[in-house]
């Protein structure tokens, strides 16, 4: 979930491309990535906006910290069908 754009308005200055899990769910929902490429893009800019957005060793920086790292082995394994990791 985004963040309140009325608890937050800085967030929306400060980040250019707001992406959540919803938005990625949506877009798959409606076949609206062209590859699984366009996927993991939309992933690393949610992960990416979260630890800009949010302090380093913050629950939320450090949350997505381990989902990007989770993700990256998933596409990876997904990408040369390696699906043992």
């Amino acid at each position: 979930m985004l963040p309140s754009r009325t608890d937050y308005p800085d967030y929306y200055k400060l980040i250019k491309k707001p992406v959540s899990i919803e938005k990625i769910l949506l877009g798959a929902n409606k076949r609206s990535f062209k590859s699984i490429e366009d996927v993991k893009t939309k992933f690393d800019t949610m992960f990416s906006n979260a630890k800009f957005y949010n302090e380093e060793n913050s629950w939320v920086y450090n949350d997505a910290t381990a989902l990007n790292e989770f993700t990256d082995k998933w596409f990876s394994s997904y990408v040369t069908g390696d699906k043992k990791q």
